[in-house]
């Protein structure tokens, strides 16, 4: 795919890019962060969470570090814990196992982990499991980016 590399080292140019994620973990992780926060913020976030780790955000790097210690990179504790609690629990074997799922499977699969709501699914599914026939109806932004052509549906 066009710009894969440099979708590994700055999430941001995901959708810029046409970028798939091929870590399902990383996606994870980057859609738990991202949510509710502007781009900027996350990116910067997310930078932070990567020094935290050494360097490479993994189930194992993130489990090495309390919450505690994961809250100092700017998110709240709840977030923190979550993010602790996805790196103990989930692996990347496990997210693959998704792969030959259907939606309902992997929605199913997914909101039973804390924190991981409606968008982090479809963030997953869009950008990981390469599903383009998700669209996102319930985010905020992806609504409002119609507001400019929405007259002419009414």
């Amino acid at each position: 795919m066009n710009g894969i590399s440099s979708c590994k080292t700055d999430r941001s140019l995901w959708i810029h890019q046409g970028c798939i994620d091929r870590d399902g973990f990383l996606n994870l992780v980057g859609s738990t962060i991202e949510q509710i926060l502007s781009t900027k913020v996350a990116t910067m976030i997310e930078k932070r969470l990567k020094t935290l780790c050494g360097g490479e955000i993994t189930p194992e790097t993130l489990s090495a570090h309390s919450p505690e210690e994961i809250k100092t990179i700017g998110v709240s504790m709840r977030k923190a814990k979550n993010l602790n609690y996805l790196a103990a629990h989930v692996t990347n074997e496990d997210l693959n196992t998704l792969t030959g799922k259907d939606d309902k499977e992997v929605y199913t699969w997914l909101t039973a982990l804390p924190d991981i709501d409606e968008w982090t699914v479809h963030m997953f599914m869009i950008f990981h499991l390469n599903r383009l026939d998700i669209l996102p109806v319930s985010d905020l932004t992806f609504r409002k980016s119609f507001d400019p052509v929405r007259p002419l549906w009414i």
